[in-house]
């Protein structure tokens, strides 16, 4: 399992409210500060939570098979047969590299 996900501000100072205007007013690409957004500072809790349920989850079972899906975004509805051909694949290779003795128990 991996760590919890982190975002690195980058910041060696941390700006008050008058800098952040400030900054706000210049072009993007001169911008100091980068804060986060406000759907980013709501949904990191959600994150962690699920991310701690996941851990908890992944400590019960007995067999897991984690396809490789990182390149796919949440909302990306038109790789969703791609994935699943991918993901049916990958599970026929993991339950193939295991054997008939290791396979047994879930016979």
């Amino acid at each position: 399992m991996t760590e919890e996900p982190s975002v690195p501000l980058g910041l060696t100072e941390l700006p008050d409210n008058l800098m952040l205007l400030w900054d706000s007013l210049k072009p993007v690409a001169k911008r100091k500060f980068r804060p986060p957004f406000l759907p980013e500072i709501l949904l990191g809790p959600t994150i962690s939570s699920s991310v701690n349920r996941q851990r908890r989850a992944v400590d019960k079972v007995d067999l897991l098979i984690r396809p490789n899906v990182t390149r796919v975004g949440l909302l990306d509805w038109a790789k969703f047969d791609q994935i699943i051909a991918e993901a049916h694949a990958d599970t026929l290779r993991v339950l193939g590299e295991m054997g008939d003795d290791a396979l047994s128990d879930y016979r």
